[in-house]
């Protein structure tokens, strides 16, 4: 709730910084936190829970086991996690 807050904010601070003064221009609605995604699994691999999933701009921790064609599982974007260092050659 406080990062929408602050989205809201810079809003307004956007606005004013065009206009010279503040005006609401658009009513905000909470959609959902930004902790975690729906994300449908497109990649062509099963997702294992635990999995580090890239999402375009970010990275996203797999929350269960998302198998492949079109399946739906949860990401979470936010957190501190701890891994196992794995070495690869590719």
């Amino acid at each position: 709730m406080k990062n929408l807050a602050k989205i809201a904010a810079a809003a307004l601070v956007a606005v004013w910084c065009m206009t010279g003064r503040a005006q609401a221009t658009a009513s905000v609605e909470y959609f959902h936190t930004a902790a975690n995604i729906q994300w449908i699994n497109s990649s062509g691999t099963a997702i294992t829970r635990g999995d580090v999933v890239d999402v375009g701009d970010k990275y996203g921790i797999a929350t269960t086991d998302i198998a492949t064609n079109s399946a739906v599982g949860t990401l979470l974007l936010e957190g501190v996690y701890k891994f196992t260092l794995a070495m690869s050659n590719t």
